[in-house]
């Protein structure tokens, strides 16, 4: 994702600006359109000189009205703010502590896609920058609450374990309205909601990559839920989405790590996954992996007790479900895309495999 996406996405969900600063930018001209004081500069800019080395986002308290989250880079860093943890009025963006760890683990991804950063505060370095009274400090030892949740709930959608993500989810703070999580929107409590599902899923959908899940099976399931979140106009909606979809993520995984099969048997099956819209076939498979078709239906059935054609087959009517329940495309259009050759091939299949036409799937998928 380019930066510019980047910007415009955390614009658009946290009604935050982001700034790319370069050692040739001057920092004032990019915030000229605040009232910072020449000290409040100085502390931005002296922080980057001493911890550039380090990638670890920093949360930095101006004044007791502006906070900052710096990312620090070689070359340049990006700021994030500024914003107001306060509850005194105030023209910038205001934000609730525990929004602070997950706001800044998203970001961090979508800068240098890596996952497993930790949000550290000036007195995590020891530093003296900042004048804002200890009461209202946001320090390293108050608790940012969810923080422990969150961590639990990415390993064990990394791990696979349906039943512990199901148990963690029972503590779901969208079910309560209290302080648990921040406001990520100042202009509807639904957006607000909306805004902690799709992060939430997001993130749960990086623990589950890493878990083993093939990212295209990955990105096709987020891009699901956060289409049925975006539509959804109910908190109960929005729990029951967002519930499902960390749910299917960790069985997704956990199928994963209870398959034994061998490498050549696994690197067949991302590139058939990450080939559904082209005419796939066993031999296509067999080229890339440089062995004889044969060869790997021999390895494949061996593992899978499934052809290649059947998999590629069974794995295309699975996308095609999938395309069908997101209500975008004409049956015709799905068959074509996903190299069917007709739609009455595709029909005949697709009641061959499942015992109904694909004209009436939505319906089965509802009951």
């Amino acid at each position: 994702m380019e930066f510019k996406q980047i910007q415009y996405l955390i614009k658009e969900l946290h009604q935050l600006r982001l700034h790319a600063v370069y050692p040739e930018t001057e920092l004032a001209t990019l915030l000229s359109d605040n009232q910072y004081q020449p000290d409040s500069l100085k502390i931005i800019g002296d922080f980057y000189t001493e911890h550039q080395e380090s990638l670890d986002p920093l949360f930095l308290e101006i004044n007791h009205k502006m906070a900052f989250i710096m990312f620090p880079s070689t070359g340049c860093y990006y700021l994030l703010g500024p914003f107001t943890l306060s509850t005194q009025t105030s023209t910038l963006p205001y934000l609730k502590k525990a929004s602070l760890r997950p706001l800044s683990e998203l970001l961090y991804y979508l800068l240098f896609q890596k996952l497993g950063t930790t949000l550290r505060f000036e007195e995590d370095l020891g530093l003296k920058y900042s004048t804002v009274p200890n009461e209202l400090r946001a320090t390293s030892e108050q608790p940012l609450h969810q923080q422990t949740l969150e961590t639990m709930m990415l390993r064990a959608i990394k791990d696979g374990q349906v039943a512990k993500v199901k148990e963690l989810l029972l503590h779901n703070p969208l079910n309560k309205e209290n302080d648990s999580i921040g406001l990520l929107s100042k202009k509807s409590l639904i957006r607000y909601y909306r805004n902690i599902s799709i992060t939430t899923v997001t993130l749960a959908t990086r623990a589950a990559i890493q878990g083993g899940l093939f990212p295209e099976v990955a990105y096709s399931l987020s891009d699901r839920a956060i289409q049925t979140l975006e539509d959804a106009h109910f908190m109960t909606d929005l729990n029951k989405s967002m519930t499902e979809a960390l749910i299917d993520l960790t069985r997704l995984v956990h199928q994963e790590k209870q398959l034994n099969i061998s490498p050549l048997t696994n690197k067949a099956r991302e590139y058939i996954s990450n080939h559904l819209y082209e005419q796939t076939t066993r031999e296509t498979v067999a080229t890339f992996l440089a062995i004889s078709p044969n060869h790997l239906d021999k390895i494949f059935k061996a593992d899978l007790k499934i052809s290649v054609a059947r998999y590629i087959k069974q794995t295309k009517l699975q996308a095609a479900c999938e395309l069908i329940e997101q209500q975008q495309d004409s049956l015709s259009q799905i068959s074509e895309s996903l190299g069917f050759g007709s739609l009455n091939s595709f029909s005949k299949l697709f009641k061959q495999h499942y015992g109904y036409p694909p004209s009436q799937h939505l319906s089965h998928s509802q009951d």
